[in-house]
């Protein structure tokens, strides 16, 4: 990876945003290389539980108030992959089991959207771009799916060309994914929203989606 891509990057990493990486993808970031994975944070990112959920409230819920008052729009580079992981990660433990848990949804969509267009991320460790296809998969919006699969091929590729190989995991994790964005998408295309988010969001089932829901042809991710 280049020097300059890196730092340009990382030009005026803000404080928070530094904090935020360093608790997600290791306090090392600035320096992995662009095959690395982090084994250690395996577990924050797909088994943490309360614990998790109270360390993250502790430490980032000033930080989400800013991005919820549209203070991180403008971030870009590692500052946006910051803000993009705090409204899509964080705030899902932060509020798990509530209605806000997907509120800002939206706006981490609309900057991983920018961050994968703009370069700013550009020949940075892959598996942090990862957390760009993530707001894709889980929005509601077939556009967006078809923008994260198409994302989630690219970073295929580049991780399947690296040489010397990858560490351990990370085409695990980016296969697997690959994979997650396709069977998401197709419950969008045949239900148009994720039914399963319709009780903690207080939207009525559709006739089509109570049947759904009894023949158990509606995934509850």
């Amino acid at each position: 990876m280049a020097t300059s891509s890196r730092a340009s990057a990382a030009h005026d990493l803000d404080p928070r945003a530094e904090a935020i990486l360093k608790f997600w993808v290791g306090d090392s970031f600035l320096k992995a290389g662009l095959g690395a994975f982090p084994q250690d944070k395996t577990k924050l990112w797909f088994m943490s539980g309360p614990e998790v959920d109270e360390e993250i409230r502790a430490k980032f819920g000033g930080d989400l108030r800013k991005a919820a008052a549209g203070e991180m729009d403008s971030w870009r580079g590692y500052n946006g992959l910051a803000a993009v992981i705090l409204q899509d990660q964080l705030a899902r433990n932060f509020h798990r089991g509530t209605p806000e848990m997907y509120a800002y949804d939206e706006r981490a969509l609309a900057l991983a959207e920018i961050l994968q267009e703009d370069g700013s991320l550009a020949g940075t460790p892959i598996i942090h771009r990862f957390w760009l296809a993530l707001p894709m998969m889980h929005c509601e919006s077939l556009a967006g799916h078809e923008l994260g699969i198409r994302f989630s091929k690219t970073l295929q590729k580049e991780a399947e060309a690296l040489g010397p190989p990858p560490d351990e995991g990370l085409m695990d994790i980016i296969n697997a994914e690959a994979k997650h964005a396709e069977s998401h998408k197709a419950c969008i295309e045949q239900w148009g929203r994720y039914p399963h988010r319709n009780k903690l969001l207080g939207r009525p089932n559709t006739p089509e989606e109570e049947q759904g829901f009894k023949d158990n042809a509606i995934p509850a991710w």
